[in-house]
């Protein structure tokens, strides 16, 4: 329950509320209204608003600020829980991680904090959600987003309206920048032959790239609309050398949920998607 700051209601949060409230969240993260840790005051406002209209409950800022911060410490606890285990299934009697006792000694030892969630854990449903919402902070798992039955919504006139007001991308396309020859030609004429065969060469190497990019740009799109995040997740997740570095793998999942960098993976040939991504990451942006 969450107590409001000036004696109105208080939250009360049932399962359905939880999931709704993260589907709202991702859309938001989607939009780029969380331009930090938190969101931005339109994000926020599109939160409230869009809470309210699906369920009637009208919960202020810090209301729902309190529900974030303590979804993330769970999160956190429960992917530090998991940490470096593969295939760890669901046990729907136990509502908890379908693992030995031993198992569990072993993790408790480790992380004693989250004895809590031996006999409840974070159902995998919503874990897919928190994954998407807080992956950009803290990497130490992976999963895919699955859609949630009750609908969050079109996104109206106005959101569009607020959400081109809101802070622009720093990197628009997402397309690394082809680096430009700034060579004059009185320098070139003071290199000697066997420079100036490799600065050919460059140049010809670029000019092929120059071209490559031209082709992919004058393709027609493969649809009128952008590729939706499951789409996106879904061809990430065939590829083994994103699967094998979860560091890697959640970077790639925070930044395709932009949807210019989205539409850049899903038309880029294939390997060449995912060199660009690897580039991306570690070039730090």
């Amino acid at each position: 329950m969450g107590k409001p700051k000036d004696g109105g209601v208080a939250a009360m949060w049932d399962n359905s509320d939880v999931l709704l409230f993260c589907d709202i969240c991702i859309r938001e993260i989607e939009r780029g209204n969380r331009p930090t840790t938190h969101f931005s005051k339109e994000g926020w406002s599109n939160i409230m608003r869009k809470f309210e209209e699906s369920t009637g409950k009208k919960y202020d800022k810090v209301q729902f600020k309190n529900k974030w911060d303590h979804l993330k410490k769970e999160w956190k606890l429960w992917t530090e829980l998991k940490r470096g285990e593969i295939g760890l299934g669901w046990n729907t009697s136990r509502k908890t991680i379908d693992a030995s006792d031993e198992w569990w000694d072993e993790r408790l030892k480790v992380v004693p904090a989250a004895k809590k969630f031996r006999y409840s854990g974070i159902q995998p449903e919503l874990e897919e959600k928190m994954d998407m919402m807080f992956s950009s902070v803290v990497a130490t798992g992976h999963h895919a987003c699955t859609p949630h039955s009750r609908n969050v919504g079109p996104e109206s006139t106005e959101d569009r309206a607020l959400s081109n007001g809101g802070q622009e991308d720093a990197d628009v396309t997402g397309v690394p920048p082809v680096p430009e020859n700034t060579a004059t030609s009185e320098v070139g004429h003071r290199r000697r032959k066997g420079q100036k065969k490799d600065i050919t060469a460059v140049l010809e190497d670029m000019a092929e790239s120059s071209r490559t990019m031209c082709r992919f740009m004058q393709e027609p799109p493969k649809s009128n609309s952008s590729f939706p995040i499951a789409q996106a997740l879904e061809k990430l997740g065939t590829y083994h050398e994103v699967q094998s570095d979860k560091a890697f793998h959640f970077f790639a999942i925070t930044y395709l949920m932009d949807k210019n960098h989205r539409e850049t993976f899903m038309c880029l040939p294939e390997g060449l998607n995912v060199e660009w991504l690897r580039s991306r990451y570690t070039s730090g942006v």
